[in-house]
Parts: C-alpha cells; structure tokens; sequence
C-alpha cells in the first residue's frame, strides 16, 4: 500500500505525507477522504506541486514506495501540440483546488511493483 490507511471514523479522515521526487526536492501533501461525494483528496500542497511542474490536463502522476520506504512522486507528460505547448489547457487553481487522485484526466496511477533504493531509480 502507497499511502497508510485512513482513520476513516475521524470527521474528516486526514494525514500529511511527503514525498520525493527524481530531483530529490521533497513535497508534502495533505491526504484526506472526504468532500462531496466523499473520495480521497489530495488538498494542501497540491497547487504548488501542479504549479511547480507546470502540470496540464493528460499528465500522469505516479507515487510509488522505494525499498528504502521513501515515498515517491513523478510526473509523466501527456502529448503536447503543435509548437511544444499542451494540447488542452487547465487551471489548477479552479474549484478549491483539491483533485482526487483520477483527477488529471484519469490519468494519475499508484503503483507498487516496481522498488528500489531511491526515488530517482524508482521512477526511472
């Protein structure tokens, strides 16, 4: 399991997690299951990181655990058009700005199969 069970009898089920990306820089996250219809959420920290990576709809976000227990986070592109820009455009800022983890175009996967003793071998 990527992220450690909820407590799911709290109103709402909430925790933090960090995690590292192939660079090394580390995000923090805050995990929730909650909002309506309730779902798992991605909340605080999301923004920046999307911000950050410069994210557009299609792009793939994968976490997955190195044998070392280091969560990590890496991003996969979606296709780009004509001249190098995104084929579609999305405002991460929309909403309130928390995305379920489906939310970029259904795109975002979890994945355990794969280990190793860092993140940037991991998802490499």
């Amino acid at each position: 399991m990527i992220f450690p069970r909820l407590d799911y009898a709290a109103d709402p089920s909430v925790q933090t997690r960090l995690a590292k990306d192939v660079h090394g820089e580390t995000w923090k996250f805050r995990h929730i299951y909650g909002g309506t219809p309730r779902r798992h959420l991605l909340t605080t920290g999301w923004s920046t990181f999307v911000n950050h990576k410069k994210l557009v709809a299609g792009d793939s976000i994968v976490f997955l655990r190195a044998e070392n227990g280091d969560l990590c986070v890496g991003v996969g592109r979606a296709k780009r058009g004509i001249g190098g820009g995104p084929e579609s455009l999305w405002n991460p800022a929309g909403g309130n700005s928390a995305l379920p983890y489906e939310g970029l175009n259904g795109a975002a996967a979890v994945r355990e199969e794969r280990q190793s003793n860092s993140c940037r071998d991991a998802i490499n």
